[in-house]
């Protein structure tokens, strides 16, 4: 019905992808730096952030490497398996 002001409000009320990112750490901290936490000094925040992001990585690092062997397993046993075009 209202063409131009649909655009409008798409451009302006859209929220920048850039953001989502800077939004996601910021609530990453917040599950940090709680109340019994808040004592830490910057260096000892810092180990903490390094540490979790290292720990996610491995694990994730981890669950691709299963979901690959998994993958060629079942692709194995697939090939392996007798034609029934026979």
């Amino acid at each position: 019905m209202f063409p131009c002001l649909g655009m409008l409000a798409r451009q302006v009320l859209s929220v920048p992808v850039s953001t989502v990112a800077v939004e996601r750490e910021f609530s990453a901290g917040g599950n940090i730096l709680t109340d019994y936490r808040s004592c830490l000094n910057a260096e000892s925040l810092e180990t903490l952030v390094c540490n979790q992001d290292w720990l996610l990585a491995r694990r994730r690092a981890q669950e691709s490497s299963y979901q690959l062997e998994s993958e060629h397993y079942m692709n194995a046993t697939t090939d392996a398996s007798p034609s029934s075009e026979e």
